[in-house]
């Protein structure tokens, strides 16, 4: 009981808290007692019942453990002395929270005005939190509470990827994501340190793709589509997948890499005119050549460079080579071999120049081919690949992965050398050794994947290979390759042209070459070599000397048919030396009277001199006479006689023949022989 003094000293009025049962019987018993002796005048407050820190409870999930960040709430109950619930509100209750490192985290308690209170508050630390609830300086319930809180976890159902790369993407190209960690409630978190993974797959697998943690509760993810098509982009957390995982993204095709569907080949290598028709990715050998004509869609050869058809008109000889050449480059021997993934591309110059397209003697060719228009046996074929975008415009730089193979009519591979030109084109050059159609492969290898390859605009073609002009196959005949030819006399063989399979060939304006070398120290011995209009050719040539002639047929470096020729050369019978050296005439023997004598038995003595012609005009007064020896006289016995001699070989301007019979010179002696 309390009293209430009064400003005028009176008796002070009593004032009962009544607010448990037995407070009640004291406030009887004390009404009973000044009933007896006073009159009262009773004044009553009611008032709401107080809580009572004994029976108040508390409760809820932010008891039970927490995670950090995310708000931990929990619920007081107040109740007054008898453990009745209250309805109302105004009860000070105090909550204090106390974070692992004892910093008192913040927390917001709300009145409900029904006699219930929420308390929430938000963890920052991980580790054991203590929560106290007094009321008016007393514990409430089982205070304080001992709560668990947990790290921050990120959950798969509320955490996201965006950005551009679940949207589109474009092959070759970074395609950018971010993955943001939030936690069970959605919200943000605000450290890293979590296993999300991107994985992208495309149409021939996987994608390069990474996820870099910003530390934040952020996660930077970039892939690079390799092939166009659909990409399936998955971000998982522990094996689920997140919000907007997976995202199904159509990549682009690059406009810096080449379309193999757009790219074309031109020149006579191909046929230069469309045959075939285009395929998509695949993997292996193509097996089924394609058959039609394209409209409209093969560019002239003037679209492309390096390599014009018109270089192919004039006449040229190439090198002859076996068809087994070992030279045959890495990759038509290892026809289709990928690389290793991730290795890059066999698309550089085979003969590592990384410049323009070799010379024709770089590849093996047949056997004494020439050049001529359109694709034979007899030259290198050439063609030219040209890099398209898949916006159809032509691309300016090198680099792509082109390949060539060519297969002859029986299926065998034909050496072929693909060089980059490094301006977006590429020259390519087989050689043909066998007449017939050529199947002409020239197809765009996967950038990352080698294994996988697109045929080029109207790959493969079918070329129809013609039987071009073999030198060796030439034949070379006639009376200036076999023995009997002399030294004095002109003399000429033929050049029969043939092609491959030697069959005879009306080609006109070939360059062949002859060469006839005379025996040692001799010199080369002048000949020609005509052209008759009808695929043969007239060599002529003099020897100047006897002995072996050495006669060499070659057209462009190669040897033309056996050649060389060995011919032996007889000395002949030449003018400019033969002279007329024996001379006879005869005596007839007469009588006094003049009548033949027809006995013989006479003895004539025969004389021939003359003056040797002088060297020069101070040499003339010192003539030598020259007394011509041996001469014969036979005595026929017939009264004829037959004088013969021969005249040295000197130069003597004229000669007396001076026949003598018993010292006196016959009629007609002396004679003078005057020579010119």
């Amino acid at each position: 009981m309390a009293t209430d003094a009064t400003k005028s000293g009176k008796t002070p009025k009593p004032r009962f808290d009544v607010e448990e049962d037995g407070q009640i019987d004291q406030f009887l018993a004390y009404l009973k007692e000044q009933l007896l002796t006073n009159d009262l005048t009773l004044k009553v407050n009611l008032r709401p019942k107080k809580a009572c820190a004994k029976n108040c409870r508390v409760k809820g999930p932010g008891l039970d453990g927490g995670e950090v960040d995310i708000p931990g709430q929990f619920d007081i109950e107040a109740r007054d002395n008898t453990d009745k619930p209250l309805t109302h509100g105004d009860s000070p209750f105090e909550v204090a929270v106390i974070a692992p490192s004892g910093s008192v985290v913040p927390h917001k308690l709300i009145d409900n005005g029904n006699g219930t209170y929420a308390v929430a508050y938000t963890p920052t630390e991980a580790g054991p939190h203590s929560v106290a609830v007094n009321l008016n300086g007393e514990k409430v319930g089982k205070s304080p509470f001992a709560v668990a809180i947990e790290p921050p976890t990120p959950d798969p159902t509320k955490s996201d990827v965006t950005g551009p790369g679940i949207e589109n993407a474009t092959v070759a190209a970074p395609a950018p994501v971010i993955v943001r960690a939030r936690n069970r409630v959605g919200a943000p978190l605000k450290v890293g340190g979590h296993p999300f993974v991107l994985s992208v797959s495309g149409p021939h697998g996987d994608a390069p793709s990474k996820l870099i943690d910003n530390g934040d509760g952020t996660y930077s993810g970039v892939y690079t589509p390799l092939d166009p098509g659909k990409h399936k982009v998955a971000v998982t957390l522990n094996g689920t997948d997140i919000v907007n995982s997976p995202s199904t993204v159509e990549a682009a095709k690059s406009p810096l890499m080449p379309d193999a569907s757009k790219c074309f080949v031109v020149g006579d290598g191909v046929g230069d005119k469309v045959i075939g028709t285009g395929a998509g990715p695949q993997t292996g050998k193509p097996k089924v050549l394609g058959q039609g004509h394209g409209e409209g869609e093969a560019p002239t050869s003037t679209e492309v460079s390096p390599t014009s058809t018109a270089a192919a008109s004039s006449p040229d000889v190439v090198e002859p080579a076996s068809a087994s050449s070992k030279d045959t480059p890495a990759s038509d021997r290892n026809r289709r071999q990928p690389a290793s993934l991730g290795e890059p591309s066999p698309h550089k110059d085979h003969d590592g120049s990384g410049g323009k397209a070799p010379e024709f003697e770089d590849l093996p060719p047949p056997p004494g081919g020439i050049h001529a228009p359109g694709p034979t046996t007899a030259r290198p074929a050439l063609f030219t690949v040209q890099a398209v975008g898949p916006n159809g415009e032509k691309l300016p730089t090198g680099g792509s992965p082109f390949e060539a193979e060519v297969r002859d009519p029986d299926g065998e591979p034909v050496p072929c050398n693909l060089v980059d030109n490094n301006d977006g084109t590429y020259s390519g050059q087989y050689q043909p050794l066998k007449a017939g159609p050529h199947e002409v492969e020239v197809v765009l290898r996967h950038h990352v994947h080698p294994l996988f390859f697109e045929h080029v605009k109207n790959s493969p073609f079918v070329v129809d290979v013609q039987a071009g002009i073999d030198a060796t196959k030439c034949e070379c005949y006639g009376p200036g390759l076999e023995d009997g030819v002399v030294d004095t006399l002109p003399t000429h063989f033929t050049i029969k042209v043939k092609n491959i399979k030697g069959e005879d060939i009306a080609e006109t304006g070939l360059p062949f070459i002859v060469t006839v070398a005379g025996p040692t120290g001799t010199g080369d011995v002048p000949c020609t070599v005509s052209d008759n209009g009808d695929g043969t050719y007239h060599v002529a040539y003099e020897p100047h000397a006897a002995g072996e002639h050495t006669v060499q047929v070659s057209l462009k470096d190669i040897p033309v048919g056996k050649s060389p020729y060995h011919v032996q050369v007889k000395k002949g019978c030449d003018f400019n030396t033969t002279c007329i050296s024996g001379f006879t005439f005869s005596i007839d023997a007469k009588t006094k009277d003049g009548q033949p004598l027809k006995v013989g038995g006479e003895d004539f003595v025969v004389s021939i001199s003359g003056k040797k012609k002088p060297a020069s005009a101070e040499s003339a007064a010192a003539e030598e006479i020259v007394q011509v020896e041996g001469i014969e006289v036979k005595d026929n016995t017939d009264g004829s006689y037959l004088v013969s001699y021969h005249l040295p070989a000197v130069v003597v301007s004229s000669y007396d023949v001076s026949v003598m019979l018993n010292g006196h010179h016959i009629q007609g002696s002396p004679l003078k022989m005057v020579f010119e």
